[in-house]
């Protein structure tokens, strides 16, 4: 089930120390190595619409060799003369609580205070735990872009048993950069999710905040 959480800036954390990354000019802010065997891909950072201050978006990767459940993400921000910006608040998002080894686990980090940052390190907060199901198989992709959102659909099979919980899927929109844009998540109870040769729709649809999706990714989670 998608995760959340919220840290205020006063609040401890036992997130490892990042290393810091040269970010060449003119360029988004990047994420930096997180904790040992995982990395951080496509991140991107953009003022949030809703609410002001910041959203950040990109996707961790689970390199540590089995699966590794997610306890927090965290950000440490920066201006342009180098100086840590804090924030008020930041809330944490993500869609799979446990992440498969090799796995992508796109977030969101909501980020209140600051209206602008130059530079952003990331870090994750991780430990063992047990991975939910991806023996599925998807099919018919297709992106349909709306007046503000875009969506991804296509029909999905159930290549094990039948599931007990649900099934989710995740759309990714990424720009042309391979920065992710946002991601969305599609919800089904284990009644309604495929069994046998049976397929069916899923879809899940993300704001594209007037960005161009070059490309897109549609991923399935079950338990």
């Amino acid at each position: 089930m998608p995760q959340e959480a919220y840290t205020t800036a006063s609040t401890p954390t036992p997130y490892p120390s990042p290393t810091a990354t040269p970010i060449p000019p003119g360029s988004t802010p990047v994420a930096v190595q997180p904790a040992d065997g995982w990395s951080f891909e496509g991140s991107t950072v953009q003022p949030d619409p809703s609410l002001g201050g910041l959203l950040v978006y990109g996707e961790a990767i689970n390199g540590a060799g089995g699966p590794q459940r997610i306890l927090g993400l965290q950000g440490t921000y920066f201006d342009a003369g180098g100086q840590t910006i804090t924030p008020e608040e930041i809330s944490d998002y993500w869609p799979i609580e446990t992440v498969p080894p090799e796995g992508r686990m796109p977030f969101e980090l909501t980020v209140l205070g600051p209206s602008q940052a130059d530079r952003v390190e990331l870090q994750i907060a991780t430990e063992p735990g047990n991975a939910p199901r991806t023996d599925f198989e998807l099919s018919n992709i297709k992106g349909i872009e709306q007046e503000t959102d875009y969506c991804v659909t296509g029909r999905a099979r159930n290549l094990g048993q039948p599931l007990n919980e649900y099934l989710m899927t995740v759309a990714v929109l990424y720009d042309d950069d391979d920065r992710v844009i946002n991601w969305g998540i599609g919800y089904q109870p284990a009644d309604d999710a495929p069994v046998g040769d049976e397929t069916v729709i899923v879809s899940a649809c993300a704001e594209r905040f007037n960005n161009v999706v070059a490309r897109y990714d549609l991923r399935a989670w079950g338990e």
